[in-house]
């Protein structure tokens, strides 16, 4: 149900100001209710769950995922099917950055709101750097 907070949450998540107070902006704590009520959903829900898991993604389990399938060619299992696996989580990781930074609004490792331009950025060094992991991955592979 959509509608306004309970007493209860009134109580609970915002602090004591008495009757008719007002904050620093010179609005009344009902008119900030209000304000926080009249955001679109889509704002609301990029706040959630979904926004933090496509950030763990991109940051943890993505690359992850590329260590142990280095880690796979380089001990020679199963060829080609690793090369397709590490190459299509590089795709992955590149296309849940754009993801967290279009939909979610991600955030720099500074707090700020991240742009296309990190998205650049961030797609050309994981290339890079994924491309130099697979040759020494697949140079260990012809060394074992």
């Amino acid at each position: 149900m959509v509608g306004p907070p309970s007493e209860r949450c009134r109580r609970t998540f915002l602090p004591e100001k008495p009757e008719g107070s007002s904050d620093r902006s010179g609005l009344t704590q009902e008119a900030i209710m209000e304000k926080e009520q009249d955001k679109p959903i889509s704002q609301q829900a990029n706040a959630g769950c979904l926004s933090l898991i496509v950030r763990l993604t991109w940051m943890v389990v993505g690359n992850g995922l590329l260590f142990f399938t280095a880690i796979f060619i380089a001990q020679q299992r199963a060829g080609v099917i690793l090369d397709i696996l590490f190459w299509g989580a590089v795709a992955g990781l590149v296309l849940t950055r754009y993801i967290d930074i279009t939909i979610f609004h991600g955030q720099t490792a500074e707090n700020e709101p991240a742009t296309l331009h990190h998205w650049r950025r961030y797609a050309l060094l994981l290339i890079v750097v994924a491309a130099g992991i697979w040759v020494v991955a697949h140079g260990a592979a012809r060394l074992l």
